[in-house]
């Protein structure tokens, strides 16, 4: 997901995450505020919204699960997100929560590709 993404947790309807920052039109590349339609192309963006609040309500709830001292739940709630979303951070997030939860082979997969990332 190429974007930069700052989430409020509880926030929006329902009390799922609210996005703030940027985000990339997946259609024509425009970088923009996040909106329910791209401002360049018009492109409908509501279902590139819906799939960044499942990746990011899927990061809280492994870094829940981390602060609960559960590791394997963290680790398949960071999947998870990864799957939804492949960037640097949740990369990262995902390489911590395998290495945690005893994962060693994933956990430095994981690792290397948040460093592809930059």
């Amino acid at each position: 997901m190429s974007s930069s993404v700052v989430v409020e947790t509880g926030s929006g309807p329902g009390g799922s995450p609210r996005l703030r920052g940027k985000t990339r039109c997946p259609a024509c590349k425009a970088v923009q505020e996040w909106s329910d339609e791209c401002r360049r192309c018009k492109c409908d963006l509501t279902l590139w919204h819906r799939l960044a609040r499942d990746q990011a309500r899927r990061r809280v709830a492994a870094l829940t699960a981390l602060a609960r001292q559960r590791p394997q739940e963290a680790f398949d709630h960071a999947r998870a997100a990864f799957r939804l979303g492949a960037d640097a951070e949740t990369a990262r997030l995902a390489a911590v929560t395998a290495l945690l939860s005893g994962q060693f082979v994933e956990a430095l997969w994981y690792a290397r590709l948040a460093e592809s990332y930059g």
